[in-house]
């Protein structure tokens, strides 16, 4: 699982280096975003300077973002298998405890 999310990490700030539009909307975000893999491990990483940083195993305290859902859907979300709004509102799979604006950049990420 690491190596997938840490592949969306890098096509996340790719596509924020290439894109000026999604830059501004990203412009003095700074966020704490913990990943709770159910059935594995806890990642997390910062999101400041218009840039997801390194994916680092454990967990934060009281992070801005948590995300959570188990490995499959994970997997599903990251190839495109599942919509982030079905495993959300449909199957409820994935949970998602941060602010509407953020759940809204979030959305981002899976792109």
């Amino acid at each position: 699982m690491y190596d997938l999310l840490n592949t969306q990490i890098t096509k996340f700030n790719e596509r924020l280096n290439m894109n000026e539009k999604l830059q501004e909307e990203f412009d003095g975000v700074v966020r704490t975003i913990q990943i709770e893999v159910t059935d594995g491990p806890t990642y997390y990483t910062i999101l400041e300077n218009k840039q997801a940083g390194e994916l680092k195993e454990g967990a934060m305290d009281d992070p801005d973002i948590l995300i959570s859902s188990d490995d499959a859907t994970f997997r599903g979300l990251i190839n495109k298998e599942i919509s982030p709004i079905k495993a959300f509102l449909i199957t409820k799979k994935l949970k998602i405890d941060a602010s509407l604006e953020d759940k809204l950049r979030l959305r981002k990420f899976f792109e």
